[in-house]
């Protein structure tokens, strides 16, 4: 069997680090959005002589339930202060996200494939030292055992780079898609 049942924690491990890194990729793109409303909020010019002048879209009675012009500059600049710090929060969501899931992507998925690798190479040692002595006489031992190292590193970099890749893969498409279908689903 090529996964083991010991395998299957470093397995799910492995999925839960993809999904984290995987959510980074598709909501830079949702925080950079933010970044933009937030850097391109429309703040009216006002005057108290004439507060109650419409401003459209979102003000088209005036900025008169603001009392004075001086409270709407304080209510606009607390809510791009409250903005702001969302976002920070959002930046320092992303930051976890990125070390906790490249974490766990990388360090669980290189024990299952050193777990893989090592059951691999066992199994080859196993089957090299069973072989008749003549076969032997004919090969040298060194040159084996250096080929079954080589080989052995190989099959690491052969199961560890495309399985993460997959999944990482998957898991900013999956959540790419998700993020599509409820901002905007008849787009997607």
């Amino acid at each position: 069997a090529l996964f083991l049942p010991n395998d299957t924690k470093w397995i799910f491990l492995t999925f839960i680090g993809a999904i984290l890194a995987g959510l980074v990729f598709p909501f830079w793109g949702t925080v950079f959005s933010l970044m933009i409303s937030l850097l391109f909020q429309t703040v009216y010019t006002c005057n108290d002589a004439n507060i109650n002048a419409p401003k459209d879209p979102f003000y088209p009675n005036g900025l008169g339930q603001f009392g004075t012009c001086s409270n709407y500059y304080s209510v606009v600049s607390e809510q791009m202060q409250n903005d702001s710090y969302t976002i920070v929060a959002y930046w320092a969501g992303l930051c976890a996200c990125s070390i906790i899931g490249y974490a766990l992507l990388l360090g669980a998925g290189g024990k299952v494939s050193e777990n893989i690798n090592k059951r691999i190479r066992d199994r080859s040692f196993r089957k090299l030292l069973s072989l008749e002595p003549a076969y032997h006489d004919v090969n040298k031992i060194g040159t084996s055992t250096t080929r079954l190292a080589s080989d052995a590193a190989l099959l690491k970099d052969f199961t560890l780079t495309p399985i993460t890749s997959i999944l990482l893969s998957l898991a900013s498409v999956l959540v790419g898609v998700g993020i599509a279908l409820a901002y905007m689903w008849p787009l997607a």
